[in-house]
């Protein structure tokens, strides 16, 4: 039975056999299957409002956002990256609708306009934020394409 270790499973795993009708030894293995510290946590579920960068609902911390609620074009606000630099947002829209989300001032999102939105149009999508430089959002799409 796997035991969680600090982001490792450790298995019972058995061998091969040595010789015709022995039974093979058991031996226990410590494998890494993933670092727990690193999958995102939900930080808050939010109501996207309003419809410019002025009136939209403001994010305050990295990790997963749900945006449960809103209409079409409403959207949510990236908090100021300098709190930031080296973390990441992802942002769920299961709105099903289009929400646009806002860089904060003047920033830029993927090197764009600064103050530009970025529109997530697909219903039960979502799309990742990460802050690699003050000033400038890089993001990635999150979720399958269906047709």
């Amino acid at each position: 039975m796997a035991t969680p270790l600090n982001g490792a499973e450790t298995f019972e795993v058995l061998g091969q056999a040595s010789a015709a009708g022995t039974a093979p030894a058991a031996t226990t293995q410590t494998v890494r299957t993933r670092d727990v510290a690193q999958a995102p946590k939900l930080v808050a579920s939010v109501v996207a409002a309003g419809t410019t960068q002025g009136t939209a609902t403001v994010l305050s911390a990295a990790g997963l956002i749900n945006v449960a609620t809103g209409t079409a074009n409403q959207g949510v606000l990236l908090p100021t990256s300098t709190t930031i630099v080296g973390k990441t947002i992802y942002v769920y829209n299961n709105t099903g609708a289009t929400i646009k989300i806002y860089p904060f001032g003047t920033e830029t999102i993927d090197g764009g306009s600064a103050s530009a939105a970025v529109t997530l149009t697909s219903a039960n999508r979502g799309a990742s934020f990460t802050c690699l430089v003050s000033g400038n959002w890089e993001s990635a799409l999150i979720g399958a394409v269906s047709s």
